[in-house]
């Protein structure tokens, strides 16, 4: 049922049978045969990484939700290496993946981890993962990001 009202506002609603969750997409995207395009990075359509943008969230641009238990947890961190390379310098993106590599099973924690690109002039977060999730927040152009400790 919750399809239907999602839907009736926009919404795309998207379920993962593996983990018995629905993901909710407030944010329209433009889609294709090829993927769709979020926060102007171009998503591969047969990809298992989820990519949204956070609905009335204006500092972040796209948010990367790669998941243990949801199909191809390899794959998934491949296609995350190959759409931040659209935009990221080389070793900023090797410096993301090294992290994200450190969470093979869930107990493990992956602690918080704050990049910036000087090309771009953008923050990436990598949010601490203590479950099945691994976030990663890519923050728009000019954002401030709060100083760390």
């Amino acid at each position: 049922p919750v399809r239907y009202v999602a839907e009736a506002f926009g919404a795309t609603v998207d379920w993962e049978d593996s983990i018995k969750t629905v993901y909710i997409t407030l944010t329209k995207v433009q889609n294709n045969n090829d993927g769709k395009e979020v926060g102007g990075f171009k998503i591969p359509a047969d990809t298992d990484l989820i990519v949204t943008k956070m609905e009335g969230v204006e500092e972040i641009e796209a948010t990367f939700h790669v998941n243990l238990l949801r199909n191809n947890f390899e794959k998934q961190k491949t296609d995350l290496k190959e759409i931040l390379l659209q935009k990221f310098e080389p070793e900023l993106v090797d410096e993301i993946m090294e992290h994200i590599n450190q969470k093979k099973e869930e107990a493990y924690v992956l602690p918080e981890k704050v990049l910036y690109s000087a090309k771009n002039n953008q923050y990436i977060w990598i949010n601490e993962s203590r479950f099945i999730d691994i976030n990663v927040y890519v923050y728009v152009k000019g954002y401030k990001f709060p100083t760390q400790p």
